[in-house]
């Protein structure tokens, strides 16, 4: 908002820093909740198909930015 509505000055590449500290701090907060419900999680991860037996990859989306980075 800083940077559109007051014009402050930035780098070329200030998105992008933006973005990666969003998905940093977003991942603590997912990883914190997983901490802490881990029954949610696995329910969630089982209802999606997941096989538990290995680590489940995370699914790519190239219509559209992941939540992560989403504001």
């Amino acid at each position: 908002m800083t940077v559109y509505e007051f014009h402050i000055d930035v780098t070329d590449d200030w998105e992008k820093h933006l973005n990666q500290s969003r998905a940093e701090y977003r991942e603590r907060q997912l990883k914190a909740l997983v901490r802490e419900y881990p029954d949610l999680a696995w329910d969630a991860l089982t209802e999606s198909g997941a096989d538990l037996a290995e680590r489940p990859k995370r699914p790519h989306r190239s219509d559209r930015p992941g939540v992560l980075v989403k504001y």
